[in-house]
């Protein structure tokens, strides 16, 4: 779970990722308040009150479990009630017990692992049919053996898998990137899946595979609640269908949600 400080962060970073022209200024201007004011923020010489980090909640566009997130660790780093400070921390604490399988990639980790095939390997590790050999998940993702080896090697290096008695078992996590990054690497990614998809579309039989599009009018004020939706769902999917023991294949799900109108 980040803390206000590393979700003003991620978001500068990201914007300026984007537009080489984009600021601190720039960002003090989208969020309503002086630079100087934000350049204290992000320093950690002062702090935000819960009245004014709602506000700029609301203008980075968090959804309603984010908006949360981002005031409670405010109030538990800078308000002046200890009981208030108390039990804004037991809040966070709560609520990153209940997440605690899933853990945020920052964009430099995920780097290390950009390849379509690394997470797959993950997955493909909890079938009950997965062989523990590079060979056979070579086989099962039309790889190459060294392609398979040196991802086994990173994977493991960075805290993804672990080794018991012998054999490579995936930590008990399930991997994201930080909400709002951008980055050549999470770009290169999703291409990698679309053009998985597209192959999929015209290899795999019907009953294997699901496409549904439809195009519809939007108020571009609900998009951060749109969004919230669609993680909802994708939570609810993988927390009622992933990882059971009847689990014979890899999927990979995806949906685009995309402005089609200038």
């Amino acid at each position: 779970m980040q803390s206000y400080l590393d979700t003003l962060k991620a978001t500068l970073t990201s914007r300026m990722a984007r537009n080489a022209k984009y600021s601190l200024r720039a960002l003090a201007r989208d969020l309503g308040v002086t630079s100087a004011r934000l350049s204290e923020v992000l320093s950690g010489k002062k702090g935000l009150s819960r009245k004014s980090g709602l506000q700029i909640a609301i203008k980075l566009g968090l959804n309603e479990n984010e908006k949360q997130d981002f005031c409670d660790s405010i109030e538990a780093s800078h308000s002046r009630s200890p009981v208030a400070k108390k039990l804004a921390q037991k809040r966070l604490q709560e609520r990153l017990e209940t997440k605690t399988n899933w853990r945020v990639l920052k964009t430099d980790n995920f780097r290390v692992i950009s390849e379509w095939y690394y997470l797959t390997i993950l997955e493909l590790m909890r079938l009950p049919s997965y062989v523990d050999k590079p060979e056979w998940i070579a086989e099962k993702l039309d790889l190459k053996s060294i392609q398979v080896k040196l991802a086994l090697e990173r994977l493991e290096k960075y805290g993804h898998i672990k080794i018991i008695n012998g054999k490579r078992i995936p930590m008990d996590e399930l991997l994201v990137t930080t909400d709002g990054t951008s980055s050549e690497d999470i770009k290169k990614y999703h291409e990698k899946m679309l053009q998985k998809s597209v192959d999929a579309l015209y290899l795999q039989p019907v009953l294997e595979r699901d496409f549904f599009s439809f195009v519809m009018t939007l108020d571009s004020n609900d998009i951060p609640e749109v969004r919230a939706r669609i993680r909802t769902f994708v939570e609810s999917l993988n927390k009622d269908f992933a990882n059971k023991p009847t689990a014979d294949r890899v999927y990979n799900y995806g949906s685009q949600l995309i402005k089609m109108t200038k």
